[in-house]
């Protein structure tokens, strides 16, 4: 069957896209989303909410297809912080991928947890003993085990361990704050959310306009953001 393609040239905007994408293996989805995000000026500032509101995708979807395009290879995302606290990240977008990126994609399966290292445990158990909460051993275990799911989902020793600390600071006033913080860790991994990043991200989303930067939150020292304070330990409980 015959294709009716466009006119190519400098009065027609188009896409070039190399066929190695296009026959790489990758999901239609995300191939969708690379042509996207290649149609896009070099240098191009992108930011996900905006990106999730012009393609329609929701936060889940379109996490699940960053996270691909991150795991192939064709993107790359560093994380920094505006002088305020602010998140502000850079994407750099490949037509060609990186050869040396893990594309290996994280099993589905919660209940496999990684052992945590010494420093791990140890930090986590710390910033704990610091909290108001009352744990038993057991207790302590699971949170320990919740955190060794994030690290087999694919987040790092440090973005596990600040998540969990996180997760503590949600849970703190539950009735059952393990119970709940297990099922913040379960939320969290089905939707992709393996950084603090994202889950600031994710807070965004749920609570729209009305969101203020978990960046810049009570529980924290004016002079650090909120992501400082989990990973120095230097919450102020008394405050909370």
């Amino acid at each position: 069957m015959p294709i009716i393609r466009a006119i190519h040239d400098s009065n027609h905007y188009y896409t070039v896209i190399s066929n190695q994408a296009i026959h790489s293996g990758l999901t239609l989805g995300a191939l969708g989303l690379l042509t996207y995000l290649l149609s896009y000026n070099d240098g191009w500032y992108f930011i996900q909410s905006k990106l999730q509101k012009d393609t329609g995708l929701g936060q889940v979807a379109f996490t699940r297809l960053r996270k691909e395009l991150e795991q192939s290879g064709y993107l790359s995302i560093e994380h920094h912080r505006w002088p305020n606290g602010l998140p502000h990240n850079i994407w750099t977008v490949r037509e060609t991928p990186l050869t040396n990126v893990n594309s290996e994609t994280p099993p589905d399966n919660y209940k496999s947890s990684k052992p945590l290292s010494a420093e791990v445990e140890a930090d986590i158990n710390s910033f704990i003993a610091e909290s108001p909460l009352k744990l038993s051993s057991s207790d302590t275990t699971r949170i320990y085990e919740s955190a060794g799911n994030l690290l087999n989902a694919g987040a790092s020793n440090k973005d596990a361990t600040i998540l969990i600390k996180l997760a503590v600071l949600k849970s703190r006033k539950k009735d059952r704050p393990v119970a709940y913080l297990q099922n913040i860790v379960r939320s969290w991994i089905a939707k992709g959310v393996l950084t603090f990043y994202d889950a600031d991200q994710e807070e965004m989303e749920s609570n729209g306009s009305n969101y203020q930067s978990m960046f810049l939150h009570e529980w924290c020292d004016e002079s650090e953001s909120l992501v400082d304070s989990l990973e120095n330990n230097s919450i102020n409980w008394d405050e909370i």
